[in-house]
């Protein structure tokens, strides 16, 4: 039986979309399992996976909407399959402590609600900001602020090496 992994994100302007897919590719091409990349808010049902990778970027100091709801809807086979999270913001840009501990600091909320929830792993990552992709009320805040600065701040060697680490011990638990 192939072992099969959801990789699912709740994304703004398709940054963490891009992050889950590269996750993805890397693993299909370093492990033989199968993988689903989707959107949070179109999965229906994960009782057919070994393992599950959420990701969410993050915006004003919130997930996205979808992320919440996910993990509420399948909060009970969550509990039971081994699972990791990974962040893509702006406040990684720089990967110091004092930014790991505030980008942590926001699965406080997730976890007072969903307390079953226990991702083995938590993946930190820079995240990437195109103006273009933004609505016209964050775009406008966002040009006014230094630390909103457009670019694309996320390290691919990082998230690849993050990937490949937290698979392996997500199968180690599934086996």
């Amino acid at each position: 039986m192939t072992t099969k992994m959801l990789i699912t994100y709740g994304s703004w302007a398709d940054s963490t979309w891009e992050v889950a897919a590269k996750m993805a590719e890397t693993l299909k091409a370093n492990l033989n399992i199968d993988i689903d990349v989707l959107p949070a808010k179109t999965v229906k049902d994960i009782s057919t996976y070994q393992a599950v990778v959420i990701g969410s970027s993050i915006r004003a100091g919130m997930f996205h909407p979808s992320i919440g709801k996910f993990i509420k809807r399948h909060r009970k086979v969550l509990s039971n399959i081994p699972s990791a999270f990974f962040i893509s913001c702006l406040t990684m840009k720089e990967d110091n402590e004092a930014n790991r501990n505030t980008t942590a600091a926001y699965m406080n909320k997730l976890y007072s609600k969903v307390p079953e929830f226990k991702p083995i792993e938590l993946g930190l990552f820079g995240g990437a900001v195109n103006y273009e992709k933004l609505p016209f009320l964050f775009r406008k805040m966002f040009e006014k602020s230094e630390e909103m600065a457009e670019g694309d701040f996320r390290d691919w060697n990082e998230i690849n090496r993050w990937i490949v680490e937290t698979s392996n011990k997500l199968l180690l638990q599934t086996s």
